[in-house]
């Protein structure tokens, strides 16, 4: 993402703190600049999620194309979410929004929105793959058992890379960052909860709870199945044996 020769547009690239490259932060470069007054910034995580900060939508979507060419295979703040707009106190910067408190203090606005946004594709993705699970539930109920054992060992896949991508593996949800900026902590939750970030988490785990215990038990109706059908075969070998025997 940060080579030289792959960045063609038009945007200098900094890191937020340099002994971390959990979140790149991106302004226009000097000589593109026109309105020194305007902030004009986005930040990208290593989840892929990109945040901007006072950007026309034109630019937007230039960089979003660019960005996607690069992919790989008790409140006492000032500033505030209200409406689901972000207010940010300058005054503590003096006024100065590219101070590096004032665009870190953006930076962890961000970094709750971006979580924000990756539970929306983790309950984008649940969605698709629980949706054929009404048909097998439709089945169950008339006595029909709708997978072969390959299907459900897939479907415990799929549900279980999702929950470890939820639960073990996103850098969003990481606040390890904030661990000794404690002040920056308070913005990230401020973004963190208005979007309902901890309540829509315990929700997809409680559906994936679901999702899990019906593959479990289908699952466990088709072993029932093969092991039944073993011990008929075996029955049906026996009786042969002892059929052969007494002629």
């Amino acid at each position: 993402l940060v080579s030289p020769k792959h960045w063609s547009f038009r945007a200098a690239l900094y890191f937020v703190f340099s002994e971390s490259d959990e979140g790149l932060h991106f302004v226009p470069k000097k000589e593109y600049i026109i309105d020194q007054d305007a902030l004009r910034e986005f930040f990208v995580f290593v989840d892929g999620v990109v945040v901007f900060w006072d950007m026309e939508k034109c630019e937007v979507i230039l960089f979003v194309k660019a960005l996607l060419l690069l992919q790989f295979h008790s409140f006492k703040e000032k500033s505030h979410v209200s409406k689901n707009r972000f207010y940010l106190d300058t005054s503590r910067y003096n006024g100065d929004l590219k101070s590096s408190g004032s665009i870190l203090e953006r930076y962890a606005f961000s970094h709750g929105m971006g979580a924000s946004v990756k539970i929306g594709i983790w309950e984008a993705q649940l969605s698709e793959q629980a949706e054929p699970l009404a048909l097998t539930t439709k089945a169950l109920s008339k006595g029909v058992i709708p997978w072969k054992r390959k299907e459900a060992l897939q479907k415990t896949g799929q549900f279980a890379t999702l929950r470890h991508s939820i639960n073990l593996n996103c850098d969003l949800l990481d606040t390890d960052f904030y661990w000794e900026r404690e002040n920056l902590e308070t913005f990230y939750y401020m973004a963190f909860h208005h979007f309902s970030v901890p309540k829509r988490l315990k929700l997809l785990n409680s559906r994936l709870d679901y999702c899990e215990q019906l593959v479990r038990i289908v699952d466990g109706m088709l072993c029932d199945r093969h092991v039944r059908f073993i011990l008929v075969a075996e029955s049906f070998r026996n009786e042969g044996v002892n059929s052969m025997d007494t002629i």
